[in-house]
């Protein structure tokens, strides 16, 4: 039997072909790597879609809460731990997942507008920051899109780099807000014992 052979596997040789400039290279020179290839300048112009001009994310979400409203925008699957079909992970200790539940555009976009009410009710204004500390979730997407519509900053928290790093980048950030899962709540408590600028934490989860 014959044995499929792509056209190309030279991924940044195919970039570098591209006559609309959609790409560029930054560094020819660099030793023993790959080179650097970035999007072009251009194309950070303008985005349209339908004749009209998209200038943001939040802006792409309230445009395709109109024109998708009813159609499923995210999807996310919660922890059944109390239905028997569904038992726990032996490896990772965590309870199995449920079936899917998906969000609307129009649902999605509702929710992120209250979160951004919600936010300016809080005192955060336009251009400040909103610290995310959490793993990647249906929430964590809500909670940025909601920040979007104010015109405010989604700063998210790595504690891969170590325990101090959430404390270092709650400083230099000057969050006044974080919105956290319920399992980071106990480094988040940590890390807060030198942050001066932190007035709310928000939970994601609900018991």
């Amino acid at each position: 039997s014959s044995v499929y052979v792509p056209p190309s596997t030279d991924y940044e040789a195919d970039l570098l072909k591209d006559e609309k400039k959609q790409c560029v290279l930054i560094d020819e020179k660099a030793e023993n790597c790959s080179p650097t290839i970035r999007r072009f300048d251009e194309l950070q112009d303008r985005f349209m879609r339908n004749g009209v001009e998209v200038d943001s994310l939040y802006q792409n979400l309230v445009l395709s809460g109109t024109e998708f409203k009813d159609e499923s925008c995210f999807g996310m699957r919660r922890f059944e731990s109390a239905d028997e079909k569904y038992v726990i992970n032996e490896q990772f200790k965590k309870p199995q997942r449920g079936d899917y539940v998906h969000f609307s555009y129009q649902e999605v976009l509702e929710r992120a507008i209250e979160v951004g009410k919600g936010m300016r009710a809080l005192g955060v204004q336009p251009e400040e920051n909103v610290g995310i500390y959490s793993p990647n979730r249906f929430e964590v997407q809500v909670c940025a899109y909601g920040l979007f519509s104010q015109a405010m900053r989604a700063v998210p928290f790595y504690d891969t780099l170590g325990a101090n790093a959430v404390n270092y980048i709650m400083n230099h950030a000057e969050t006044k807000v974080v919105c956290c899962a319920k399992e980071k709540l106990p480094a988040l408590e940590e890390a807060l014992t030198d942050v001066k600028t932190v007035t709310h934490v928000i939970q994601f989860d609900v018991d």
